[in-house]
């Protein structure tokens, strides 16, 4: 088990937007998470690494339990690979620099390391010749690309994917979906949470199916997509699947 969650809360004033939630995630699990849009499945991501502190409840990595007040949160934040709709690259760097930044800033390689980190991640994206470009002048689907491989720079136990190709244009979808593809292929825990259901029964060990705040169904990919047995869950379905 590298992740384990108790009764976890989440209050934004008075909006309650994760509501007793508990969830298990074994080692080289690939989660997908889907549901309508506020459902909490974003904020619940954010809770996974401590960028929204939960209200109450626990959340445990690899059997360490993450505390706000715990000098180890940004040690154990290292472990958890995060990649965001919005890329989030520094404009002012290199693709090459904003890949070797956190893992030299944090003392995890030297500068020699992870260069040559940053070549082998750049040739599994299919980027190399973008080492020495600027973020200004790639595709969303580059950009997206080197967020993945900056968030793999660190070699994470997890990898939280948070609708990543949302912000894309449809034909460069795809790529970033193959190389997550070929993560999960290569073993990597995974939380995605993803509008691409296609993408998600291909690929997920268990999907969850969220709404309101609760995880009203979870089973298989092909439990979920092709027998639900939740009502939210059937009229979710029926709306973004041809049902």
């Amino acid at each position: 088990m590298i992740v384990k969650v108790n009764k976890l809360n989440k209050y934004f004033g008075d909006k309650h937007v994760l509501k007793d939630v508990d969830l298990e995630i074994k080692e080289k699990e690939v989660i997908g998470l889907i549901g309508p849009s506020g459902s909490g499945k974003s904020t619940l991501l954010r809770c996974l690494n401590h960028m929204e502190i939960p209200t109450s409840g626990e959340i445990y990595f690899q059997g360490q339990k993450l505390d706000s007040k715990d000098k180890d949160i940004d040690k154990i934040r290292q472990q958890m690979g995060m990649v965001f709709q919005h890329f989030h690259l520094f404009p002012h760097m290199t693709v090459q620099e904003n890949i070797t930044l956190a893992p030299t800033l944090t003392g995890k390689n030297t500068k020699e390391e992870a260069d040559k980190k940053a070549i082998v991640l750049l040739e599994q994206m299919n980027l190399l010749d973008k080492k020495d470009a600027y973020p200004n002048n790639l595709s969303g689907g580059q950009k997206q690309r080197i967020a993945i491989a900056r968030a793999l720079a660190m070699e994470p136990k997890l990898m939280l994917f948070d609708e990543v190709t949302s912000a894309l244009d449809p034909e460069m979808v795809g790529e970033v979906l193959n190389v997550m593809k070929d993560l999960a292929n290569n073993g990597m825990t995974m939380v995605v949470v993803t509008h691409e259901m296609a993408f998600a029964k291909q690929v997920a060990d268990r999907v969850l199916f969220m709404a309101d705040g609760i995880i009203e169904e979870e089973g298989t990919a092909a439990e979920v997509f092709d027998n639900p047995k939740n009502p939210r869950t059937i009229d979710f379905l029926s709306k973004v699947l041809d049902y």
